[in-house]
This record gives structure tokens, sequence and C-alpha cells, in this order.
């Protein structure tokens, strides 16, 4: 498995990252902890045009961020929809 050295992906204080750098940090982590993990998975059928890791990424940040899904869905489509321009609808 890869070792992800958090503090050279940025160079900021951690602490003081914004809700989209802190995306964008998580998916990068989850993602590269997917790419090891997640083809012990195996899958039928075309490829999904949502990855799984925007979709753990979005369920776990949401776990932190918001209290109801239907809520952070809205705040994930009204304000970072640049960072996942394939989201589905609901």
């Amino acid at each position: 498995m890869h070792q992800i050295a958090i503090d050279s992906v940025f160079k900021d204080n951690i602490k003081e990252l914004n809700l989209s750098d802190f995306l964008t940090l998580t998916f990068f982590i989850i993602d590269e902890i997917y790419k090891e993990v997640g083809q012990l998975v195996e899958r039928s059928g075309p490829k999904p045009t949502f990855s799984d890791s925007e979709v753990i990424c979005l369920n776990l940040v949401g776990q932190m961020v918001c209290d109801s899904e239907k809520a952070w869905y809205k705040i994930v489509k009204k304000n970072y929809l640049a960072l996942f321009p394939k989201l589905l609808e609901r």
C-alpha cells in the first residue's frame, strides 16, 4: 500500500483547509487506497460513470459535515459540482 505524506499533498497547515481542499484531500487518500483494495471487488456490467472513490468520499465527508444526506447533496451540487462533475441525481 502507498505511504501518503499528507504534508506533501497540501503545503498549507492541514487545520486551515477549506471544505473544497478537504474534499480533494479526502478523495485523493480514498482513491489511492481503493486502487489497492478495489481490485478485490469483481463487477460485471458497464463501468459506472461515478466512481466508487467519489461515492465513498462524499459519504464520509457528508457524515462529518451535515446531519441530512439530502441537505449534503444540495450543498455538493450547489458549491462543489466542479469537483464532482458526474454527480448523479438523487
